[in-house]
């Protein structure tokens, strides 16, 4: 194999090994992929394409929509982990993918975030404890690169968990800190032998992460084995010398590993070389080699059915998995021949999904919505209402006035996610008044030819009454046939937004509604908001409080999608209109015995508490009927103010395609709720660690700091050091809504500790009798936690209480079966910065034996 690499190299010209070290903007095949690298034809080497896949491939055509990451890691199971991995990687392979980019190892370490502002969420992570995140993140890359069908991409190195900071700020952490809470996931998943890793955008300590040759080269690559591409997130690579540290291959494009690099080869005088260059290739072509992709290329193109229907089976699974029964008070699971059951909520009329996610949006033919699949498979015709408008209706004539539109450009003003200090002015004279914005059909404007064109609509809108109001740009999202139809590329598609909406009260136009993402010639979903309009159409919404008699500025643009005609409408939810669909809600749990309310909660959000009045609708709900259940499905914990009125909340997360079948098997008692939760689902944001009173310091703005090494004022100190997550909560006596681990089953389970056996490397075993003591089969995630050793050196930082280990089971109504929980040895073990290495620490330490990290009865000491 080495001999073929350094041949290769031999036979290169410097102009085409810096080509395998940089993107193409360019799509040949018009994939919709996340990268494209230009292979070398005449030395037989192929082009490469890597693809987001965070819960699902992404690329032009459909594939299938996995749960999101977070209910991944609530099923606290390897084997589910592995099992998801491996559609991933199969599906990646069937699209003509190389690298999939998952998966993504961040921290939750922040409920919160700043909306539009961040692409990540929680909904994309593994939870908030590094042990949980390694461990299924390892399995998961086990299953994307089996049978070498991908190459798995590690993310994001390092440190960009902080929550309403993430993104390009500085993070600044303590050295125990960033080896045992920040990099353990990525040794466990390095060790495994993932074939590639992504550096993040953010600086650590005023460094670029891509900088972090000590750690990237000294630790990961030394210690732990890493051989694989280190690519950079998309557009955060700055400086040629990232070469020399080892940064393979920069994305999206040659921005620095272009004409920049080589002149900086050439100069005889810089610190970059071209056998810093050779070392970067022959790196990138050993891994395609290793993956058998070296000498064998792949055509990007559609799915299979055949693997697609496969996988729905599996993607059901892990969706029944994944849910989280968060409290019972009896009520469940649901007997429809018994009780008369009533769904309310426009996320049991639809399969929710998380907003600009990055990854497959779903086959539209297995997307059944909960409500339709519990008819299917009850056979009955059960009542349902809205519960909340998430649509409204067309703005009235006489509710506007100086309504006009015009065409510009996006030259003049990026119109991207930014509030606006001014509108750009018309490409021409040629401004159009109207009466609405409601341009469909026959009345539809005609097709933007240019990437760079866009209808920008404007006037003033006087609501005839006080209150509430949901304000919905909706537009309609061209189908693949367009696309194929038109013969669309690259360069017809330019713009990052289908459209925004924006109004304007004080001096500058603040963005409440961000349009579905478009990039480069790219698939076009209507994720803009966590489910579509009833007709498909995207609907970026905002909701806002407005006084009757009072006109407010309104902005809204549209954009060049597949060269097709613009349609678009403005439209709004009166406070009326939303009070008459809450009262018809009311009425009908009135009537029935159980009213299931599905409520949802955009990732990322800066609230945990639901948007749009939601709460107070459960509250109504739960006030005429007790028996009320809640049905979550969100990304980030969520407050629950309404917990005591309710008999049930199921947690379903954001469950993916098949995802309304999942959560009709869990309610219905056809399936056990198997998940548990991955991250504390807190009382209010102060009690987290970002929010905590009195540590300011945690949470900083976000916003980009300089291209250099200067440290910005975004800076987030992260001074809780390795007490992140529930760790926080129980150093400071905080008592959550819901603790980390958390979740019931149907069935009724007894632990008891057999024996705990210490091995020889490090590593101790933990066998537990579970016994079933119910009627039901159920499924039961034994988890086991460490305390503090009694003898801890003053320098180092131990939580009061870890994860060490988990299993999860599914054992048949009264049955027994004895478990074997491995702990590994570095859970008994501290990064000692004194020696800066992980070392074992000494003295008799707690191990806790339960099912959450606050339901732990059994208790024994093992001495180390």
């Amino acid at each position: 194999m080495k001999e073929k690499i350094q041949e290769l190299l031999r036979s290169m010209t410097l102009d085409e090994k810096l080509t395998l070290m940089h993107g193409q903007l360019c799509d040949p095949y018009g994939a919709n992929q996340a990268g494209h690298v230009q292979g070398i034809p005449r030395l037989g080497i192929p082009d490469v394409f890597l693809a987001d896949g965070e819960s699902g491939v992404d690329v032009l055509w459909e594939a299938t929509a996995l749960p999101a990451k977070v209910a991944l890691a609530a099923t606290f199971d390897v084997d589910a982990a592995q099992s998801y991995g491996e559609v991933l990687g199969e599906e990646a392979k069937a699209a003509g993918m190389h690298i999939l980019l998952s998966s993504r190892v961040n921290i939750a370490r922040d409920p919160l975030a700043q909306i539009g502002e961040s692409n990540g969420g929680n909904f994309q992570t593994l939870g908030e404890d590094p042990l949980l995140n390694g461990r299924m993140a390892r399995a998961e890359v086990v299953g994307i690169q089996k049978n070498q069908n991908a190459i798995a991409n590690l993310k994001q190195f390092f440190g960009s968990s902080t929550g309403t900071s993430q993104g390009a700020q500085n993070s600044v952490i303590d050295e125990q800190t960033i080896f045992d809470v920040y990099l353990w996931p990525f040794e466990m998943v390095i060790r495994a032998g993932v074939g590639s890793m992504m550096t993040s955008y953010n600086q650590v300590n005023g460094k670029w992460t891509y900088k972090w040759t000590e750690i990237l080269d000294k630790v990961m690559r030394a210690q732990w084995g890493f051989d694989g591409i280190v690519v950079n997130d998309w557009g955060c690579l700055y400086t040629p010398e990232a070469a020399k540290g080892g940064a393979t291959l920069e994305m999206p494009e040659d921005i620095v590993y272009g004409a920049r690099l080589k002149a900086a080869i050439l100069d005889t005088s810089s610190d970059v070389g071209e056998d810093d260059i050779d070392c970067c290739v022959a790196t990138y072509l050993t891994v395609l080699q290793r993956f058998g992709m070296l000498d064998n290329a792949r055509i990007p193109g559609p799915i299979s059915q055949e693997m697609a229907h496969a996988h729905i089976p599996i993607a059901r699974s892990l969706a029944v998995q994944s849910a989280v029964l968060l409290k019972n008070d009896g009520v469940l699971p649901l007997d429809a021949e018994k009780m008369q059951i009533g769904f309310i909520g426009p996320t049991a009329s639809a399969v929710a999904m998380p907003v600009f996610k990055e990854a497959a949006y779903g086959f539209s033919d297995r997307k059944q919505s909960p409500w339709i699949a519990m008819n299917e498979l009850t056979g009955r015709n059960l009542p349902f209402a809205q519960g909340t408008d998430m649509e409204g209706e067309i703005i009235s004539a006489d509710c506007w006035e100086e309504l006009h539109y015009y065409l510009t450009r996006y030259e003049t003003d990026p119109m991207d996610k930014r509030d606006l200090d001014q509108l750009p002015p018309p490409m021409t004279g040629d401004v159009r008044a109207a009466e609405t914005v409601d341009f469909s059909g026959d009345s539809a404007l005609e097709p933007l030819l240019k990437p760079d064109e866009y209808y920008l609509f404007n006037g003033k809108i006087t609501p005839k009454e006080s209150g509430w109001y949901r304000l919905s740009l909706q537009t309609k999202i061209p189908d693949i046939a367009a696309h194929e139809r038109n013969g669309i590329t690259n360069a017809d598609m330019f713009c990052f937004t289908s459209g925004n909406l924006y109004i304007r009260e004080d001096a500058k136009y603040q963005c409440i509604g961000i349009g579905t993402r478009t990039a480069m010639n790219g698939g076009i979903v209507p994720n803009s908001d966590v489910i579509p309009c009833k007709d498909g159409w995207n609907n970026a919404a905002g909701f806002v409080k407005l006084t009757a008699g009072v006109p407010y500025e309104i902005a809204a643009t549209a954009t060049n999608l597949y060269h097709e005609p613009v349609e678009v409408r403005l439209c709004w939810s009166t406070p009326s209109r939303r009070h008459a669909i809450a009262k018809e809600a009311v009425a009908l749990a009135k009537q029935v015995d159980v009213p299931v309310v599905f409520v949802w909660h955009k990732s990322p959000s800066a609230s945990l508490y639901l948007q749009e009045e939601q709460n107070e609708l459960i509250s109504e709900i739960a006030a005429v009927n007790p028996r009320t259940v809640v049905v979550l499905n969100n990304g980030d914990p969520v407050a629950m103010p309404w917990l005591d009125q309710v008999a049930a909340v199921l947690e379903m997360w954001f469950p993916g395609q098949e995802g309304g079948y999942a959560t009709a098997d869990v309610l219905l008692g056809r399936a056990d709720p198997g998940g548990r939760l991955p991250i504390t689902f807190p009382i209010k944001a102060e009690d987290t660690v970002p929010h905590a009173p009195g540590y300011p310091e945690r949470c900083a703005p976000c916003g980009k700091v300089a291209a250099d090494d200067h440290v910005a004022e975004n800076t987030a100190v992260l001074s809780e050091g390795v007490h992140v997550g529930y760790r926080w909560l129980e150093k400071e006596g905080i008592q959550p809504c819901f603790p980390f681990g958390h979740g019931l089953s149907y069935a009724d389970f007894e632990l008891t500790l057999k024996e705990v056996h210490q091995k020889a490397d490090g590593s101790a075993t933990v066998l537990c009798k579970v016994r079933n003591q119910s009627p039901r089969d159920g499924v039961c995630v034994v988890q086991c936690y460490l305390g503090e050793p009694d003898q801890l050196p003053s320098h180092i930082q131990v939580p009061v209480k870890a994860l060490a280990g988990f299993i999860s089971i599914r054992l048949a109504s009264a049955s027994e079966r004895t478990v074997a929980i491995t702990i590994d040895a570095e859970s008994f073990m501290a990064w000692d910065t004194a020696e800066h290495k992980r070392k074992r620490l000494t003295g008799d330490r707690a191990l806790f034996i339960g099912t959450s990290s606050k339901a732990l009865p059994i208790k024994t000491i093992i001495s180390c």
